[in-house]
């Protein structure tokens, strides 16, 4: 789905989102304040 390659769009379905992310880029993205 491309709204799963915009990085505005990981805040609107983040639960969903974070199921299909690599552990590598759930922790960078807890380490940004993103999540």
């Amino acid at each position: 789905l491309p709204e799963d390659e915009a990085p505005e769009d990981l805040g609107t379905g983040s639960g969903n989102d974070l199921a299909s992310l690599p552990p590598e880029m759930r922790r960078a993205l807890l380490e940004l304040g993103l999540i």
